[in-house]
């Protein structure tokens, strides 16, 4: 089969078209590298800035991926590459934003690879902390450590991998790298010995556990992550985590003893804090609970609103048997509280909407 003139122009222009779009795509500047800041290191530019704080994330339980996991995640990955030399001048280059950025990404990409099933999420994040080990405690290394193998574990990675990177990229007969390489053995690791794992509208996300006993309970967990929304609707305030709270319930909101069938079945904390232009030392508290009856949510809900009407900064809204109470609290001594009992009541739409769904 022979190729007239015509169809050889056709084909010409298609190869060199191809061709100039490959090239121009090679050279292209990575749109995620244009959005960060980023050192002028020849061997490895890294970001030279920290996590933005977004609203609505609360910890691990529902954060979103940004130009900095990405740039990061590739990053890390083409530092375990480097020569040991080369990883040394690195790390000792990095800057004070960068280490901070490297410290959240590692427990971030444990959540992220938790959502995509992709164990290059986990090894970034195992080679990010070997870049930053040098530079924080002890404590925090195997806290680190603990949320990289248990993102290993629940993806059902070799730790083969792991036994061979420590020995390159950590320092060597680490104390820290041995204890975290103990963890993968160990059957019973959590994510930062202290988060459960929880489903959201993102996918999986991870969430505190306090101290006591504690239940679990993914529908209650919906609400409270609806009053925390809320919450951060109010422009004074900013949301700092979401915990599974313990089975007691805390009296310094009330002047007087719980009902007597307050009994919980699950709770969730919520903490808040003001913007501090507006005021110092001031806490936010609002905790979610499911109780065992409607009966009990009905004569709690009476007890707060009682030391409402008495002029203490409370709250309370139940529907069947969850009942949102909360109040502000100054944890410094005789201090004064920012909110009122009568301030506090717009939240109250927001509380009522969010017990509805």
């Amino acid at each position: 089969m022979s190729i007239r003139p015509h169809q050889f122009s056709v084909l010409s222009l298609l190869l060199v078209t191809t061709a100039a779009a490959v090239v121009i795509w090679w050279f292209m500047p990575d749109p995620d590298f244009a959005q960060l800041e980023m050192s002028d290191s020849s061997l490895l530019p890294l970001p030279v800035e920290t996590y933005p704080r977004q609203r609505g994330e609360w910890g691990l339980l529902n954060i979103e991926e940004t130009a900095m996991d990405r740039v990061l995640e590739k990053q890390c990955l083409k530092f375990a590459k480097l020569e040991k030399s080369q990883r040394q001048s690195v790390v000792d280059s990095l800057a004070k934003e960068t280490r901070s950025a490297l410290h959240q990404f590692i427990s971030r990409s444990a959540v992220f690879s938790l959502r995509s099933k992709d164990p290059n999420r986990v090894k970034a994040a195992w080679v990010a902390l070997s870049m930053i080990d040098q530079s924080i405690g002890p404590r925090e290394t195997i806290v680190g450590g603990s949320y990289v193998l248990a993102a290993a574990k629940e993806l059902d990675m070799s730790k083969e991998w792991f036994n061979e990177s420590a020995t390159t990229l950590f320092r060597p007969n680490d104390f820290i790298s041995n204890v975290n390489l103990q963890l993968i053995d160990n059957e019973h690791v959590a994510f930062g010995f202290g988060q459960v794992q929880v489903d959201t509208e993102l996918g999986p996300g991870l969430v505190s556990v306090g101290k006591g006993n504690r239940t679990k309970s993914e529908q209650l967990l919906s609400t409270a992550m609806q009053v925390a929304e809320g919450i951060e609707n109010d422009p004074n305030y900013r949301v700092q985590n979401l915990t599974v709270a313990s089975d007691r319930l805390p009296s310094y909101w009330l002047d007087a003893p719980m009902p007597a069938n307050a009994k919980v079945n699950a709770a969730i904390r919520i903490v808040a804090r003001i913007n501090a232009e507006i005021a110092k030392h001031q806490v936010f508290d609002v905790h979610v609970y499911e109780l065992a009856t409607v009966q009990a949510a009905t004569d709690l809900q009476s007890l707060v609103d009682q030391q409402a009407a008495a002029g203490k900064p409370v709250f309370a809204s139940s529907r069947k048997n969850i009942i949102c109470i909360g109040g502000t609290r100054c944890y410094l001594k005789d201090g004064v509280c920012h909110e009122t009992n009568e301030s506090l009541e717009r939240f109250q739409p927001w509380l009522e909407q969010a017990l509805a769904q």
